[in-house]
């Protein structure tokens, strides 16, 4: 009988370890919501991220079917491999012209990069010229109401895409120089407008920086070019300057976008199929003893649900939240410095889950703050508008109303020397 307890005890104590060693967690109610999320097929009728994948076949008829094409391809890739054997379409794809290259390397915030252009201005119509259709495609971009984004692991933005943006600033910058007023408020609207619905939809971060950059650095000192040339019949331009929505300033959707990267990334058959050396009986058994897909997966949308603003958030409240979020992820980067520096206590911690365990610890970046960016851009979109709304009043009075308190801190602009500025975390100014 002592016998019989003895080898029942071993048997719960072996079985109990086994299961500890082999079994995984339920899936976790986040990671539900994003596969469902990005399950349902993208809307591809009169797509934005479709037209500009579509640049790089030129003003062929068919170039827009082409692009369908070429991201259905893709998808049935994804579908039926690995996705490490998939190379995501990297768009808009711009077939260069012999001078091509950046238009320019100044600052627009510095009035002798505009001397300076003024000066090259028959080289630099050239290169207008040439970018003619380019730069029509661009505009006509702004009048697309679909910007649905497109499945991530399909494709991917690409940053020199601002390349396009500073040849349509050139393109402004003449018509002011030629008194073109209207058309360049018409133009400079535009382009403001097709930058936020990218920034609104967008899940994919350079589609968040582009707008800020573009915003910061070509749009409002054209603005303020055209104000110091005594310009001051606006019709259109403030509808464009309107304080950013939650959807624009939320990093929100960048996160779903990484949680979703991580499910097929990190899935167990992808896992499964690195081990390639072992017989597949044998690659199962190794790959469900040392990695745990659920245990891993909602480790990882913990983090990055713990930078996720909850929805409806007023701006007020984001300095807060945004603390809150630095903590969080301080105290996570702080934790995998220490597995980092000691390997074996992060194994030891995790003899369920090692392969997840380090995969986790790769896959966890060290979290960059890039909220300080939009409000700074929010903030200056406030005071071009109220530039170009002050209707010759008296400036000081304006100042003072209350419609122009700013949404974070409440507090009211201000003159600077020949500038307009907030202050919230420093000062933040545009010329008048």
């Amino acid at each position: 009988m002592k016998v019989r307890s003895i080898v029942l005890f071993c048997v719960v104590i072996i079985v109990t370890g086994l299961y500890f060693l082999f079994s995984d967690v339920d899936q976790s109610p986040e990671i539900t919501a994003i596969q469902q999320q990005y399950n349902i097929p993208s809307n591809l009728e009169k797509n934005a991220h479709i037209e500009l994948i579509s640049w790089q076949y030129g003003d062929n008829e068919n170039s827009y079917q082409r692009a369908i094409n070429d991201y259905n391809q893709v998808l049935t890739q994804l579908d039926n491999g690995s996705i490490r054997d998939v190379s995501p379409i990297q768009y808009p794809q711009l077939k260069p012209y012999k001078s091509d290259g950046e238009p320019y390397e100044c600052s627009l915030a510095q009035s002798s990069c505009f001397d300076e252009l003024i000066t090259q201005r028959a080289s630099l119509q050239q290169i207008v010229s040439k970018n003619k259709s380019r730069l029509n495609r661009l505009y006509q971009l702004a009048e697309f109401n679909n910007f649905e984004t497109l499945n991530p692991l399909a494709v991917s933005g690409r940053f020199d895409f601002q390349s396009v943006y500073k040849i349509a600033s050139i393109d402004i910058l003449f018509k002011i120089e030629n008194g073109e007023y209207e058309q360049a408020e018409h133009l400079i609207a535009t382009l403001i407008q097709l930058d936020r619905k990218l920034m609104a939809s967008t899940d994919q971060l350079i589609f968040k920086i582009l707008p800020i950059v573009n915003i910061d650095s070509i749009y409002i000192p054209l603005i303020e070019r055209m104000n110091r040339q005594g310009f001051d019949q606006w019709t259109i331009i403030h509808t464009a300057l309107q304080p950013l929505s939650f959807d624009e300033w939320s990093l929100n959707k960048i996160w779903h976008h990484h949680m979703y990267r991580d499910t097929k990334w990190l899935s167990f058959e992808e896992v499964a199929r690195q081990q390639n050396d072992f017989p597949f009986l044998f690659r199962n058994l190794l790959s469900r003893f040392a990695y745990k897909q659920n245990m891993t997966l909602n480790k990882l949308a913990k983090f990055h649900s713990s930078l996720m603003v909850p929805n409806g958030t007023h701006k007020s409240s984001l300095t807060e939240i945004r603390s809150k979020i630095e903590s969080v992820s301080s105290t996570i980067y702080e934790r995998n410095q220490l597995y980092i520096d000691c390997q074996n206590c992060g194994i030891l911690l995790n003899l369920n889950n090692i392969a997840g365990h380090l995969m986790e610890l790769a896959a966890l970046p060290r979290y960059v703050d890039i909220y300080p960016d939009i409000i700074n851009v929010d903030l200056k979109l406030q005071l071009v508008r109220l530039l170009v709304l002050k209707n010759n009043l008296n400036l000081k009075n304006k100042l003072a109303e209350k419609q122009w308190q700013e949404p974070y801190l409440q507090t009211q602009p201000f003159i600077k020397d020949d500038m307009i500025c907030y202050h919230v975390e420093e000062d933040v100014c545009v010329r008048h």
